[in-house]
């Protein structure tokens, strides 16, 4: 159920080339998560890697790029570990390299979902 309502979302927010925060994420997908909670966080974490997940097992690009933290417009670590763990991304990679991995797959995303 809440899978499918924030993969909805994210695919809206890539369709017009738009990221969209974490917390405006929870209220547009009708979350039950309080992310100003470590508990809430990681609920968010988990929900957005089983998208992640599916977008791999789907050949999609990772539509979780899409969701970001409202103070640095970037995924958070979250998604840099799931990179890693899944050989997109060399683990250790630097800021720069993550940050050319983020626009990368962020266009990749906006162009697919388009």
């Amino acid at each position: 159920m809440y899978l499918d309502k924030t993969r909805s979302v994210l695919i809206e927010c890539s369709r017009t080339g738009n990221v969209i925060s974490y917390s405006d994420l929870v209220g547009k997908a009708e979350l039950p998560f309080d992310i100003s909670n470590i508990n809430g966080i990681c609920l968010l974490s988990e929900l957005l890697a089983k998208i992640n997940s599916d977008c791999l097992l789907n050949k999609e690009p990772l539509l979780g790029v899409v969701a970001v933290r409202k103070d640095t417009s970037r995924p958070g670590g979250g998604f840099f570990s799931f990179a890693e763990e899944n050989n997109l991304l060399p683990v250790g990679s630097s800021e720069v390299s993550k940050d050319a991995f983020f626009v990368q797959t962020l266009n990749d995303v906006f162009l697919f979902f388009k």
